[in-house]
């Protein structure tokens, strides 16, 4: 992986008064350019010099970014800062391994009191247990004073009806014979 590095930044100082770049970029911190590291370098001389030895040994000056957009003055300059560097020195160590970047600091780490948010979750979080213990003993005490409940009452009968017989097609028509009986 090529390493490309921003070096349209500002180059008129020589000396920068803040580490804001010198915190951004330590040694290790390879192919990483500014929009993939997300703090650009203000100052070309910030950068360490184990990235300047990764730079010339990387195919020089040709694939840094805006390298063509940089004034001749800008471009010795550059030029002459890695003339300085002792290849040498840094061939003996290897290659040097990408650092990750640090992981954000835990919020357990940091002390509630500076952060409001930090004790709010706390608090919310703190009221949440107390409901459910709540919850759990109210559930236990209306176990134990729970009324038992009736037993099921069976369902009443239905009467049974006589089966009344009604005349068939057969027997319509025909005379019934009579039940008196004649002398």
């Amino acid at each position: 992986m090529t390493a490309r590095f921003d070096v349209s930044a500002n180059l008129v100082n020589t000396s920068c008064g803040d580490l804001s770049c010198a915190r951004a970029i330590q040694p290790g911190d390879l192919a990483l350019c500014r929009k993939e590291n997300g703090v650009p370098w203000t100052h070309w001389e910030c950068i360490p010099e184990v990235m300047r030895a990764t730079i010339k040994s990387r195919g020089g000056l040709r694939h840094l970014v805006g390298w063509a957009h940089l004034t001749d003055d800008q471009q010795a300059r550059v030029e002459a800062l890695l003339a300085d560097v002792d290849l040498v020195k840094f061939k003996r160590q290897g290659p040097v391994p990408v650092r990750k970047p640090l992981a954000p600091a835990p919020l357990a780490a940091k002390t509630p009191s500076n952060i409001p948010e930090v004790s709010k979750y706390a608090k919310d979080l703190l009221l949440a247990s107390h409901r459910r213990e709540v919850r759990a003993k109210q559930r236990a005490k209306d176990k134990e004073n729970r009324v038992p409940a009736p037993a099921p009452v069976e369902p009443r009968k239905r009467k049974e009806r006589p089966v009344i017989v009604r005349p068939t097609l057969a027997t319509k028509g025909r005379k019934r014979p009579s039940t008196s009986s004649t002398a």
